[in-house]
């Protein structure tokens, strides 16, 4: 992982990665209510479900969690 990719709040990642699924599944709306509900900052938001370009590249943080 590189130091670009390091989030300060592993809980916040989660929490981003399940909002990127649910954009998917129910749409960019409940996805903004979904991150404004656990706190994320706006400008994440923004950035995140609005310029996907701009996303942090990882891997699968849930993966290991779901096998």
């Amino acid at each position: 992982m590189t130091n670009s990719d390091r989030r300060q709040f592993p809980s916040t990642a989660i929490a981003v990665d399940n909002a990127l699924w649910l954009a998917k599944q129910e749409g960019t709306s409940p996805a903004m209510d979904y991150m404004k509900e656990k706190g994320i900052p706006q400008a994440v938001t923004l950035r995140v479900l609005g310029s996907p370009e701009f996303r942090r590249q990882h891997r699968d943080r849930r993966k290991d969690k779901r096998e």
